[in-house]
């Protein structure tokens, strides 16, 4: 056993393929941060403009600032701070300590932008990863220090247990999606039509923008593919930790088939990003550490190394497992429960309608995705949800979202909250189509802007 542990954390890696690694992920995670490949996970003066009727605050936040959103200028300081960490690790410039600043200000800040009445769950493995990176050495290799210093580093252990750590944490994020998808829907997620009601909400209530192609559309209308493709995923996803095999093993063969799992998930997920819309560019390029070099050669470490490795290990499985246990989600661990739960035939949203100077209602997420960013249809609907029943509060959460207009540049007359209706059916066909109650409406007087 003491051998096959040594083996896995501590074969001989090279300093570059780390680099690379880090590189890789630091960059994808610098372009989500600065919103070019996706909604800004980085927060603007636009999160604060939602304000108090809004604000669900995570566990750091909650200790902090319980009752309110904090003042802008910290929020803003940590957010330029945690894009500028990204983008010096990603050039491994001062790495030691772009890492490290990147891990916390990034943990600071994703705290934040999970304060709003939903869990962005792609974030949760970024923590997990900076927080790796920060304990490591990966700036030795493919970096600017490295340039500076100049002279080639040997392949030693030092640069096989980051890698192997990442390993760790994405098993426990897949197999928990997997363990969470079995324990609240069964097998009944493989066997019903669940799968194919999953692809055609997404076109009901899809997460950011609407899916770019309406290939979910055709593929819900196949059941046996629905099913091949339902029962796939619960494969990789519980699956996935079999991946750590490769570490084991020097069997090529072995190493192999077993690296096929988080190869096979990192294509799922692509797909999925395709088909559904959604934006889960970090948690793929995450799996640029399951690159290997094979090495057959295990390295001596000091006492040092190894209580590093072996504390991480255990925070890690700790805190995975618990949040596991109890299905809770305090950043960096959670359960993962998305599409967990069976889809009904019916489904509610909490929809904002812009009323134009004519007079002529525009449902701003079918049209106008842009103009409450960084929020999102979830963020929106949650927050208009649960101040449904409350006149004076609903009046407050449209009066914030008209800010969030007016800066985004868009002046409507006036904003209305409808609770929305579907049926799911067939090619979502009656999508511009919704059973509406009106809730609410604000006028967008200038007035406004001024509280």
């Amino acid at each position: 056993m003491s051998r096959l542990w040594n083996r896995f954390w501590f074969s001989e890696g090279s300093a570059r393929l780390l680099g690379f690694q880090r590189a890789l992920f630091a960059m994808v995670a610098f372009l989500a941060a600065g919103g070019v490949i996706s909604t800004p996970w980085a927060p603007t003066e636009d999160w604060l403009l939602l304000g108090t009727p809004f604000w669900e605050p995570t566990l750091f936040w909650r200790l902090v600032s319980p009752g309110q959103p904090p003042p802008s200028l910290p929020i803003e300081v940590l957010s330029k701070l945690y894009l500028i960490s990204l983008l010096t690790s990603c050039l491994g410039l001062f790495t030691r300590v772009s890492t490290i600043s990147a891990a916390l200000s990034g943990y600071l800040v994703l705290s934040f932008v999970n304060s709003w009445g939903i869990l962005y769950h792609q974030t949760y493995p970024v923590c997990l990863v900076l927080f790796i990176l920060a304990l490591s050495p990966c700036g030795d290799g493919f970096s600017l220090d490295a340039l500076r210093r100049g002279s080639p580093v040997e392949d030693a252990p030092q640069y096989t247990w980051p890698s192997r750590l990442v390993w760790v944490a994405l098993s426990f994020v897949f197999f928990s999606a997997g363990l969470s998808k079995l324990g609240a829907s069964g097998i009944a997620w493989i066997t019903s039509d669940n799968f194919a009601q999953i692809l055609r909400r997404g076109f009901y209530y899809p997460f950011s923008g609407s899916p770019s192609i309406d290939w979910g559309l055709s593929i819900a209308e196949n059941a046996m593919l629905c099913h091949l493709l339902a029962f796939l995923t619960i494969v990789l996803e519980v699956g996935y930790p079999l991946g750590l095999v490769a570490g084991l093993t020097t069997h090529r063969k072995v190493r192999f088939l077993a690296l096929c799992i988080p190869w096979g998930m990192a294509v799922s997920v692509i797909g999925f990003n395709v088909i559904m819309g959604r934006t889960f560019y970090e948690l793929v390029a995450a799996h640029v550490f399951w690159i290997v070099a094979p090495s057959a050669r295990v390295g001596k470490v000091g006492p040092g190394q190894r209580i590093r490795v072996t504390l991480a290990f255990a925070v890690i499985a700790l805190g995975s497992s618990v949040a596991m246990l109890l299905k809770v989600s305090p950043l960096p661990f959670s359960y993962y429960p998305m599409y967990s739960w069976m889809i009904g035939s019916t489904m509610t949203e909490y929809r904002v309608y812009a009323v134009e100077k004519s007079g002529e209602e525009t449902p701003l997420w079918d049209h106008r995705e842009t103009l409450l960013r960084p929020t999102n249809r979830w963020t929106v609907s949650m927050g208009l949800s649960k101040s449904r029943d409350n006149p004076k509060e609903l009046e407050q959460s449209l009066e914030r979202l008209i800010l969030l207009c007016h800066h985004n540049g868009y002046h409507p007359k006036a904003l209305r909250a409808y609770r929305c209706r579907w049926e799911i059916l067939p090619g979502a066909s009656n999508l511009y189509q919704p059973e509406r109650e009106l809730l609410g409406e604000v006028p967008a007087e200038p007035t406004l802007l001024g509280k």
